[in-house]
């Protein structure tokens, strides 16, 4: 079987990664390594990237980001490249979604993230009423409403540069949006010029590696600010260490994870730790139709928008 990690971590932590256990995991047609992290790695590891992220990505243009993760996402684009191939394997079997849905819902997203938006929503004056109602952009003919979209991360990013330097950002992940949530992690990071470390899923280990690896493959200097770490969740001695040497930690989890996390990132805001969290539980709603509009071909959207926004965690569909 072969073999593939179910981690990343930069080349200047190859002693680190010469010293792990690990335990193999079966997938599929695979044998995924899985890293045996203990507090000790932990601290290694964020001292290393802030380091990394200091000498490499602190003054970064976004000209030159732009350019990576143009050609990571262009070789995401082709069905034919090695790491997709394996990622539309695997992520099925892994979270039960179709590969219809995974390209259609989870990967369509990541193909925006090219060299001309990245340039553009950077540089676009987006007014502030934008994040409080649908507001027209100007030279545009686009309304937008900033809630929970690529405009507002971007535009959030922008805002931690200025306001205070962020050196490194930990990002908790959710094991049903496999894909979109790890990428944006990882961009939004290098886009407000930090470091970040991933923890993934434990039922989903697999994408974030992978797509580390590509931007490895694009860029070995922007890879260097990017680790990858599985572990199980609420482990307090690993999270503890990670979380006071954090300037960011983002949850997109369920809702007691959210929840416990938040709790915990109160405790040492109130110990004086400089961290922010940022937190996005679950959702249930309905949807509603007007009579007017009940037809088969308005059940069949319906229906889609179902899927696709269980997939994006913004709508856990009960009634229609």
């Amino acid at each position: 079987m072969a073999t593939l990690k179910g981690y990343f971590l930069p080349k200047s932590l190859e002693d680190l990664e010469k010293e792990l256990e690990f335990i193999e995991n079966p997938i599929g047609d695979y044998t995924v390594k899985i890293p045996k992290i203990k507090p000790e790695h932990i601290k290694v590891v964020t001292q290393k990237l802030k380091e990394n992220r200091d000498s490499i990505i602190s003054d970064a243009s976004i000209d030159w980001l732009a350019h990576i993760y143009d050609k990571v996402s262009q070789k995401w684009m082709d069905n034919s490249y090695e790491k997709k191939k394996i990622a539309m394997e695997l992520l099925p079997l892994l979270t039960g979604l179709t590969k219809e849905v995974i390209e259609f819902y989870q990967f369509s997203t990541i193909y925006k993230i090219n060299y001309h938006n990245i340039i553009y929503f950077g540089e676009i004056d987006i007014p502030e009423e934008a994040f409080k109602r649908f507001t027209k952009i100007k030279d545009i003919n686009v309304m937008i409403r900033g809630y929970a979209s690529l405009v507002n991360k971007l535009k959030f990013a922008r805002a931690i540069k200025k306001t205070r330097t962020v050196r490194l950002v930990t990002y908790i992940t959710p094991s049903n949006v496999p894909g979109l949530i790890e990428v944006l992690g990882l961009f939004l990071s290098s886009l407000a010029r930090a470091a970040s470390i991933t923890k993934t899923p434990s039922i989903q280990p697999i994408f974030a590696p992978l797509y580390a690896e590509s931007i490895q493959e694009v860029d070995k200097g922007l890879a260097e600010t990017i680790a990858v770490i599985p572990w199980k969740g609420g482990i307090l001695e690993i999270e503890d260490v990670l979380f006071k040497n954090s300037d960011v930690v983002s949850v997109v989890s369920s809702t007691e994870t959210a929840k416990s996390v938040k709790k915990r990132i109160d405790k040492l805001r109130k110990e004086k730790y400089n961290v922010k969290g940022c937190y996005h539980g679950g959702k249930f709603g309905f949807v509603v139709i007007s009579r007017e509009y009940v037809s088969r071909e308005i059940a069949d959207l319906a229906i889609l928008d179902g899927f696709g926004y269980e997939g994006y965690m913004c709508l856990s569909l009960i009634h229609i």
